[in-house]
């Protein structure tokens, strides 16, 4: 399953599924009933505008379960 990310170096966005898990500290509920997963997820190869190895909070990441009404993300081409 592709997620979406945002290179905190350019600002483009892109898919991929090359990516894992690490410090996972599991589901919580926060204060208004919503379940919020505590954990960093890593890619696993370079982002491929930067080439560097990015490091997310899992609840900064657009959830792929949740589609919001509307909104779509233009993803940039890239050779």
């Amino acid at each position: 399953m592709n997620f979406v990310f945002i290179c905190p170096e350019t600002n483009a966005i892109f898919a991929t599924e090359d990516f894992s898990l690490a410090e996972n500290h599991g589901v919580q509920t926060d204060h208004n009933g919503g379940k919020v997963l505590h954990a960093t997820v890593v890619l696993n190869s370079p982002c491929p505008y930067c080439r560097k190895i990015h490091r997310y909070r899992a609840k900064d990441l657009a959830c792929p379960f949740h589609a919001n009404s509307g909104a779509s993300i233009q993803l940039a081409d890239h050779d």
